[in-house]
């Protein structure tokens, strides 16, 4: 496209930005433009460069982000648009899309640092409930839901004695058997002993 035809006149907004932003935005709406052009064909605008001074003029009023929704081939007037869109739709197109941007932005701002809790469930567990259920104290380990109900069922009124029997005899297994703490220490006196006995042989050694 030519560059006579992206080149557009001053145009009138509300706020006054800095030079650096006058030319980021300037080129922005610039590449929007030439973007949007080559979508359709030339004959389909009667006065081309007319055009382009028109539509600079309509894009000076929305934010970037509005300016590169709008003629994105992603997101843009060329996906719905068949033929050359006329200045009063590409107007509608850049109302609509700044309106669902700040209705977005809105919503983000009102969401900021809310964190959603995932609500604990009330009432007893699982456990609890089983426990209740057949009037037992508690759960022997490894046993899961279904194996508490099949044994209930299967020992009927022994069963909250059995269950007893079975906690009693895991407490005793957990009280003898060793601690992690206790086996690294007696593992730490065996090589203490097995180096004080080389340590002692060596002078024998040496010796002979």
């Amino acid at each position: 496209m030519d560059a006579s035809i992206v080149a557009f006149p001053a145009t009138r907004s509300t706020q006054s930005p800095g030079p650096s932003a006058k030319v980021s935005k300037t080129k922005t709406i610039a590449r929007a433009i030439e973007t949007l052009f080559s979508a359709y064909r030339r004959a389909d605008y009667a006065d081309a460069v007319g055009f382009v001074g028109q539509l600079g003029v309509v894009f000076e009023d929305y934010p970037e982000s509005v300016i590169e929704a709008v003629t994105s081939p992603r997101t843009g007037l060329q996906r719905t648009c068949k033929f050359a869109p006329s200045i009063a739709e590409i107007a509608e197109a850049c109302e609509r899309e700044a309106t669902d941007q700040h209705r977005a932005r809105e919503r983000r701002e009102r969401f900021a640092g809310y964190t959603t809790a995932v609500p604990r469930p009330r009432g007893p567990t699982m456990g609890q409930r089983l426990c209740s259920k057949f009037g037992i104290r508690g759960i022997p380990e490894g046993w899961d839901a279904l194996d508490v109900t099949r044994k209930a069922h299967e020992h009927g009124a022994d069963f909250p004695r059995i269950v007893d029997e079975a906690l009693k005899a895991q407490a005793r297994s957990s009280s003898t058997r060793p601690t992690l703490s206790k086996i690294i220490q007696d593992a730490t006196r065996a090589v203490q002993a097995r180096q004080w006995s080389a340590d002692a042989d060596e002078p024998i050694r040496s010796a002979a």
